[in-house]
């Protein structure tokens, strides 16, 4: 394009601005009175958005219920603060002060609020449980009877009375040892005139004299349930009885041929040896409501070790058919515990084994490392406590006694004898001197 073209056109386009300008004027007046016009309604909705806004992040409760609806009362805002340092008080209390106020301690109105359930009351077995701790190897079997927590305690328990057989007079040391190590050394040990080596139940029954050393009976001591209803009854009462018995009888049967009988008569052996026991232990309970008695359970003996030194309990018996024999003596014993008040079976069998082991003893069969290997500490079974008694026997009913601990095959050392009290002891016997249920 020329320059002059350009000029031409400038020159046109100024003409017709200056006739424009008046009408450009009028129009923006009226679009500018227009837009006031539409803004102003705008500016209140944008107002009503930003209130909207404000209102959204309005502070609500957990349930959902807004603060501005529903404000806490004096009351509450006081509960709310009372409530955070119960909280972190509760962490700090003890047990003990807990079962205080379980047991019936008021609680004051600011710890507690209104209409709010009271804590439900402690278990007794909370309080005991640290009590039993060392009571773990315990299986679960064993409950403890906490409604007897009213009966006395140790220091209550004033006097033991041991009868019974040459194992009574064996467990008497010993007794008296593991007592004072437990911390029962207040607790006399009675034992004259009632542990008498040689008895039977059979003997006890009739209320004969004691065996005399050399055979015969021993008539300068006095008949043997005559002795024992006065070591019980003197002065300070016995709240114990430990008997051991039976074990004469069941050798005495043997002898005289015991193993060759048919198995009907076998039973009605041991049915007699059960009332025999049983005539001692009605006879010690009558008029003693309070006496507890313990049925010392056996341990296995060694059978190849008594049948060599003379003790003919080999007819129609093996070492395995002995020791079931035993076994059978004393499932009677537990018959007898589980049906009369107050008495209680401790049951020993195999504890020898699984606290020593064994190993070969020549000339003896058993254990050898052909046929019946020998064995370490706790790989025989422990036998089981009361209620249960699970395993019944504990051991190796194919092996005998450990003759280590066991140096004449049918009474235990001292230290077997002291294995054996512990034992005792920790299946319940302990709990009873400690006046609360075995």
């Amino acid at each position: 394009m020329s320059p002059r073209r350009l000029l031409f056109g400038h020159a046109r386009m100024g003409s017709l601005r200056l006739l424009l300008l008046p009408l450009l004027v009028s129009l923006w007046v009226l679009s500018f009175a227009c837009s006031q016009q539409v803004t102003s309604p705008t500016t209140e909705d944008h107002s009503k958005e930003a209130t909207t806004t404000t209102e959204v992040p309005t502070a609500t409760e957990p349930n959902g219920r807004e603060e501005q609806d529903e404000k806490p009362s004096p009351r509450d805002s006081t509960e709310t603060e009372t409530e955070a340092p119960q909280l972190q008080e509760s962490s700090d209390v003890e047990p003990s002060d807990i079962k205080e106020t379980a047991d019936g301690g008021s609680v004051s109105d600011d710890s507690q609020e209104e209409g709010a359930p009271e804590k439900p009351p402690q278990e007794d077995a909370v309080e005991q449980a640290p009590e039993f701790a060392a009571e773990a190897n315990i299986p679960e079997t064993h409950t403890p009877d906490t409604a007897l927590q009213d009966q006395p305690s140790a220091s209550t328990i004033k006097r033991l009375v041991i009868a019974g057989d040459s194992w009574s007079t064996g467990l008497v040391q010993p007794t008296r040892d593991a007592l004072n190590a437990k911390g029962f050394s207040s607790v006399k040990l009675s034992y004259q005139n009632t542990a008498n080596a040689g008895s039977q139940a059979a003997g006890w029954a009739i209320n004969k004299y004691p065996p005399a050393v050399g055979g015969g009976e021993d008539k300068t001591k006095p008949r043997m349930l005559t002795a024992l209803a006065a070591s019980l009854d003197a002065s300070p009462r016995a709240e114990i009885l430990m008997l051991v018995i039976g074990g004469n009888d069941y050798n005495r049967e043997c002898i005289n041929g015991l193993g060759k009988l048919p198995k009907a008569l076998q039973s009605l052996t041991y049915d007699k040896i059960q009332r025999d026991i049983q005539t001692i232990v009605d006879f010690a309970r009558k008029g003693r409501p309070h006496l507890k008695i313990v049925l010392m359970g056996y341990d296995f003996l060694h059978f190849e070790f008594l049948v060599a030194f003379g003790l003919k309990i080999n007819k129609g018996h093996d070492r395995k058919s002995y020791n079931q024999g035993l076994v059978e003596l004393d499932r009677r014993k537990r018959l007898i515990a589980n049906q009369t008040p107050n008495v209680r079976y401790a049951h020993n069998f195999g504890i020898l084994q699984h606290t020593y082991g064994d190993k070969a003893h020549p000339p003896f069969p058993v254990p050898n490392p052909l046929t019946h290997p020998p064995y370490q500490p706790g790989v025989a079974p422990k036998p089981g406590i009361y209620p249960s008694y699970h395993p019944f026997p504990g051991g190796l009913i194919n092996y005998p006694a450990p003759l280590d601990v066991m140096p004449d095959g049918i009474h235990p050392s001292h230290k077997g004898f002291r294995t054996i009290i512990d034992y005792t002891l920790s299946q319940g016997l302990q709990r009873w001197l400690q006046g609360k249920s075995w």
